[in-house]
């Protein structure tokens, strides 16, 4: 079987609205579907993309959510969209605090080699929508695509400047429309 691209998804700030910077969502009453982002999946499915959600949920690693109230959340989270005619292929959320040194916490790749040996995804066909630079790190080390901002970057970090060319758009619905003419333009 052909390996697939994929739609690589940071969660808060893509799919849900964000918590103010320093916050948290944790419980299901805080999060909230944002605009687009159900059509944006949808459209990357009819080109067959597989759903990949890659999370920072350093919450976990803080104290104030356990694993499991956290995989409850993204239970939700997946039959929400779902229902709405958006499945996602799978999460990878990693728990760990910053200073860890994990291999998964973003601008690391760790969750997207996972989701690639698990789900079979060609990583040089995936794309990323995002709403921080980190993550578009993690999507140039992991040798992905093309990657696009959600929004205004929260994460304005020393290497911010090299990245402030990163097309940005309002809503998933825009970005996957960019990433999806990016894929048919590169695929030519």
């Amino acid at each position: 079987m052909e390996a697939a691209p994929a739609l690589f998804l940071d969660r808060d700030g893509v799919i849900n609205a964000a918590p103010q910077r320093g916050k948290y969502i944790t419980s299901w009453d805080e999060f909230h579907l944002l605009d687009g982002a159900a059509d944006g999946i949808r459209a990357a499915r009819a080109r067959g993309f597989r759903i990949v959600v890659v999370t920072n949920q350093r919450a976990v690693a803080l104290g104030l959510l356990r694993r499991d109230e956290l995989e409850a959340i993204h239970l939700r989270m997946r039959e929400l969209l779902a229902g709405g005619g958006a499945p996602i292929d799978a999460v990878y959320a990693c728990t760990h605090d910053k200073h860890e040194g994990c291999a998964c916490r973003k601008p690391a790749i760790g969750m997207f080699l996972a989701a690639r040996d698990d789900l079979g995804i060609d990583l040089a066909r995936s794309v990323l929508a995002t709403d921080a630079y980190q993550d578009i790190l993690a999507a140039q080390r992991a040798g992905l695509r093309a990657w696009a901002l959600i929004g205004e970057p929260w994460d304005r970090g020393p290497q911010w400047e090299a990245l402030a060319a990163t097309p940005s758009f309002p809503t998933l619905r825009e970005a996957v429309a960019y990433l999806i003419g990016d894929a048919d333009r590169c695929a030519s």
